[in-house]
């Protein structure tokens, strides 16, 4: 939440600050996964942007509340786990993968929760105290749709970076 409302209030900066100072907290109190701490700031880093981000259209409004950036964000850090599981369970890679995988996937409904919550209450305080967000006063296009080659090219790579995963 405090990661969150300093991308809200502050600026994309002083969340990415936050989020590092937060990740150096937890690898001095904490022993364990390494990835945490950067799971911590990609988060720090993607609320931060979403909220800050200055295009048009109804998906870059939608992307500007603090509950769509923040369960989005929960849910694109959250891949971040896997290695760090897998790589701090002892064994052979296979019996390593075989335990990482459901500590993984159970992983999903809390990282969805903090989300959902954290989002919730940025919301309720957006709302409460709306001189309190920085806006930005310069709206321009987004980078997808300022040309036609562009409006055909990101669908397309993206379709292509799905298929490749996929595969």
């Amino acid at each position: 939440l405090p990661i969150l409302l300093a991308g809200l209030w502050l600026g994309m900066g002083p969340a990415v600050l936050l989020a590092g100072l937060s990740a150096l907290l937890q690898a001095g109190l904490q022993s364990g996964q390494v990835t945490q701490r950067f799971e911590v700031m990609a988060y720090g880093l993607l609320t931060s942007y979403f909220l800050q981000q200055n295009y048009r259209g109804k998906f870059s409004a939608y992307l500007r509340r603090p509950f769509v950036a923040s369960l989005l964000a929960a849910v694109i850090t959250w891949p971040i786990m896997l290695p760090s599981f897998f790589f701090y369970t002892r064994g052979r890679p296979l019996e390593a993968l075989s335990y990482a995988w459901p500590l993984f996937l159970a992983a999903f409904l809390p990282t969805l929760t903090q989300g959902f919550l954290s989002g919730l209450v940025a919301e309720i305080i957006n709302v409460r105290w709306p001189h309190m967000r920085r806006r930005s006063t310069v709206v321009e296009d987004p980078v997808w749709s300022r040309t036609l080659s562009r409006r055909l090219l990101v669908p397309f790579i993206a379709g292509t970076l799905i298929a490749m995963a996929i595969m």
